[in-house]
């Protein structure tokens, strides 16, 4: 367990690798304070089973970055804002992760959550204000969404991004545009 935790202004803030699952990280700070958005936030590599709750990790390149076998992990109260991506699950194998109630604003390049290969993950309450791309999920199938509303973020590219998603049901999905001036695609489907 990491409590209180400090080590802002590192390119690349904490990694668990290799195996090192069950990890608990409560209350941390592993922003970048320097020019540009280097590295990475939190970094899980075959590590499942973790909880991350109230992690502090801004203006990173990745605030986290999900790789291998990391399913089963709980993050939620983080801050991942200001960075290219929120959280990025992109390189992730493992099922059943959840996010909850994270500040993934401000993406500059990528999604504020992108989430790959987890039929079974869960996510509630994420900030994606802002961001150049809401939601993208990829790489699922048989896969159900009910009840997502996209449209307070106004996200210029693209609101919900699907790549090689197949034989999945989406219900009661808003992704209206507010904001001023043109934009994307609400949905955007692609493989």
């Amino acid at each position: 367990v990491f409590r209180n935790l400090t080590g802002s202004n590192r390119e690349s803030g904490m990694q668990f690798a290799d195996g090192s699952g069950g990890n608990v990280i409560e209350t941390a700070d592993l922003s970048w304070l320097g020019e540009g958005k280097p590295g990475w936030g939190v970094r899980l590599e075959h590590s499942p089973n973790n909880t991350l709750r109230n992690v502090t990790a801004r203006n990173h390149y990745k605030g986290l970055d999900v790789l291998g076998a990391s399913g089963g992990t709980l993050v939620e109260g983080g801050d991942f804002s200001n960075g290219a991506h929120g959280i990025y699950a992109v390189g992730n194998t493992g099922q059943g992760s959840r996010y909850f109630n994270n500040n993934l604003s401000g993406m500059v390049e990528g999604c504020s959550l992108d989430l790959h290969s987890d039929n079974l993950v869960e996510f509630s309450g994420n900030d994606m204000a802002g961001s150049k791309h809401g939601l993208c999920l990829g790489r699922m199938s048989g896969y159900a969404l009910d009840g997502l509303d996209l449209s307070a973020f106004n996200n210029p590219q693209v609101g919900l991004n699907l790549w090689q998603v197949t034989n999945s049901t989406f219900t009661n999905i808003n992704v209206s545009w507010g904001g001023a001036g043109a934009s994307g695609f609400g949905v955007r489907l692609h493989n």
